[in-house]
Order: C-alpha cells, then sequence, then structure tokens
C-alpha cells in the first residue's frame, strides 16, 4: 500500500521532472520527511504500536502526493485542459518502450540487489556483517553520482530534443570526462583508504575484508559508475527496445556466475560475477547501441577513451597507495593525514594525465569563469 499511494502522482511527477522542477518536489518530500519522522517519534513514545507507526508513513506519503498534484496544477494549468487521444503509432511506440524499460528495470534490480542475498546465503552474516562496513562507504558516494544523474537527466533530456547531433555529442565526451574522472578520483581514495578506515572504525579482526577483495570491489564500483553517463544519454534518447534483451542477459550471468564462483573462491567470486556480467553485456551493448542508433558513428573512439581512462586510473591507485603506505596506521591523526594525502596526490596525478585533453581544458576555463564571476558579484555587492 505504501508503494502504490506514491504512483497517484508519478505522471506530476514526472511532469516536474520534465520541467527541471526538482526543487519543487525535493522541498515538498523535505517538509514530509521531517513532518512524518516528528509524529513517528511521537507516536513511539505514545503508543509503541509499529502498525500505527507504518500507517503515519502511508499517511505523509499521501500528504505529499497530494502537494504534489496542487503545486504542479498551479505551475502548470494547461494539463488541466481536455486530453487528447494518443494517435496509434505513438501509443504502440510508447507500450513498446515502456515494456523494454520493464525489461531493463527488472535486470539492474537483479544485478545490484542481490549481492547482501547471495553473501548471506552462502557465506552467513557474519561475512555479511563485514562486507556492510564497506559496502556502507561504497553506497554513500554511489548515492552521491545519483543526484548528479537526476541533476542531469532532465537537462540532457532538454539538450537531446533542442539540439544537433553533433553538439549533443560533444556535451556529451565532456559529461563523460566528469564522471570518468570523478569515477576515477574516488576508486583511488577507496582502495587506499578502505583498509585503514574500517580498521580504525571496527577495531579490525573479523570486520576486516582481505585486500583483494576490496580491489575488486573497488574495480566493480568504478565499471558501475563509468556506465551512468552512457544511460543517461541513452535514456533521454529513448533507446530501450533495442537492447532489451541486454540487462536479461546481464542478470542471468551475473547469478551464475556469482553462485559458481563464490563456491570457488569465496566472497570475492560475487563481485567478480558482477565484474563478469557487466563486461559480457552492458559494457559493450549499451555504448554501441548510442553510437550506432543516436550518435550514427563508429564506437572504436570510446572504447580506446575507456582504455586510456582505465590505465590512468589503475597507475593513480598504484602510485598513491604506494606513497600513502609510507604513513604509519593507528592514531586517527594518521588516518586523517592519509586522507589528506590521498586526495592531493591523486588529483595532482590526474590533472596531470588529463592536462593536454581537450575535455580538461575547456572544463578549466568554464572553472576560471565561474571563479571570476563569483568574485567579480562580491565585489559589485561591496
Amino acid at each position: 500500500l505504501y508503494t502504490l499511494v506514491g504512483y497517484w502522482s508519478a505522471h506530476k511527477r514526472s511532469l516536474l521532472f520534465a520541467y527541471q522542477r526538482n526543487d519543487v518536489e525535493n522541498k515538498i518530500r523535505t517538509i514530509c520527511i521531517i513532518g512524518m519522522s516528528i509524529v513517528q517519534i511521537v507516536v513511539l513514545i505514545l503508543f509503541k504500536n509499529y502498525y500505527l507507526y507504518f500507517s503515519i508513513s502511508i499517511l505523509f506519503t499521501l500528504v505529499e502526493c497530494i502537494l504534489i498534484q496542487v503545486c504542479a496544477n498551479k505551475l502548470f494549468p494547461e494539463i488541466n485542459g481536455k486530453s487528447q487521444p494518443l494517435d496509434k503509432e505513438i501509443k504502440k511506440e510508447i507500450t513498446k518502450n515502456v515494456a523494454a524499460l520493464s525489461m531493463h528495470k527488472i535486470g539492474g534490480a537483479v544485478v545490484f540487489s542481490t549481492d547482501n542475498i547471495l553473501i548471506s546465503a552462502f557465506l552467513g552474516v557474519v561475512v555479511l556483517g563485514a562486507y556492510s562496513n564497506y559496502s556502507l562507504i561504497s553506497s554513500s558516494i554511489i548515492s552521491i553520482f545519483a543526484l548528479l544523474n537526476n541533476a542531469l537527466s532532465a537537462s540532457i533530456g532538454n539538450l537531446v530534443a533542442s539540439n544537433s547531433v553533433n553538439y549533443v555529442y560533444d556535451r556529451f565526451n565532456k559529461i563523460n570526462f566528469i564522471y570518468s574522472y570523478m569515477s576515477s578520483f574516488c576508486t583511488i581514495c577507496l582502495i587506499t583508504l578502505f583498509q585503514p578506515f574500517v580498521a580504525k572504525w571496527t577495531g579490525g579482526g573479523e570486520y576486516m575484508l582481505e585486500f583483494s577483495t576490496v580491489i575488486i570491489i573497488c574495480l566493480s564500483f568504478y565499471l558501475s559508475r563509468l556506465r551512468s553517463p552512457i544511460m543517461l544519454f541513452k535514456d533521454a534518447a529513448g533507446i530501450f527496445w533495442q537492447d532489451r534483451w541486454k540487462p536479461i542477459v546481464e542478470a542471468i550471468v551475473n547469478l551464475v556466475a556469482s553462485i559458481v564462483l563464490v563456491k570457488l573462491i569465496g566472497l570475492s567470486g560475487i563481485f567478480v560475477g558482477t565484474i563478469i556480467s557487466t563486461l559480457v553485456a552492458p559494457f559493450w551493448v549499451e555504448p554501441c547501441v548510442l553510437y550506432k542508433y543516436y550518435f550514427k558513428r563508429s564506437v572504436k573512439s570510446y572504447f580506446v577513451r575507456y582504455l586510456l581512462d582505465f590505465l590512468i586510473m589503475c597507475a593513480g591507485c598504484v602510485i598513491t597507495y604506494f606513497i600513502c603506505s609510507f604513513i604509519p596506521d593507528g592514531s586517527i591523526w594518521m588516518l586523517i593525514l592519509k586522507f589528506i594525502v590521498c586526495i592531493v596526490v591523486s588529483n595532482m596525478l590526474l590533472i596531470l594525465a588529463y592536462f593536454p585533453t581537450k575535455e580538461f581544458k575547456e572544463l578549466f576555463e568554464l572553472l576560471k569563469k565561474f571563479v571570476k564571476n563569483i568574485f567579480h558579484r562580491k565585489k559589485t555587492s561591496k
């Protein structure tokens, strides 16, 4: 019921999203979450009733839906008019794409939501508890990428709808560079800081994973993050049907490979299975489909750039880890120092590697203009 109530205003949420008015939904959601939390705390203290506690969440979800309906109707009064029936061909195309999109969502849920189940089933809750220390950190970083994805989705949709393919391709390269830089930086920091941070946080022992397993987790993280630009532009271009079987193949390969490998090599096998499923299907299918059906050009340049980015990331990991290894573990101050050194060294290495590229130079110029505008506004305000 909680999930079903949220779908009542799904079409109005989509309208706000399409017009890049996510700020309206975010404000409403923030107010409702704060109100719901306060009421739930009071209910737990006074009544100690779980059913009543959960009913409050349903009630506030309904309130959120009503507020979104009201705001969307006020911002876009033209949507309240009498709707016209869709053309049969358009309706058929929408139905086809929705079916394909459903396959993508099901496949994605299987790939990215079964790791904990497999770990618990084959290795036990103790190993799952140790892994949760690492997944909590990586999931927090992934949530930041998710915010970036949400912020860019509507803008990229507008970009695809109102500009030439060549212009969109140029913007794709810039966004792909930003994701590559961020993914490399995060992966370098995770490989370098995962073990000392978890050791200090949990006290080590059974709560630590093997470093080889940590490397595989970080590699899986890196590969999944680099898929984001391709997926953003593919979704914006409405390319769902052409690779509809890709997520199903990915999900099957992921499950089979993870189950077989977890019996052979333990925890690492589950993440190796995820990496194998990524390389078997989405690694090459997603960019090939986007380049063939939208950009209409060879995908070779993408894979060459992908390989270079991967080698830069690997070199950055080795050098940064080697430098930080001279800082002894133990006190919190040593961990903070290692954190600072890791950030400085990794960014220096990435800047040196990417400085000759066109994307870096153009984004650096944009950053300079942005900083100048900030200082100019401060001077004029005085």
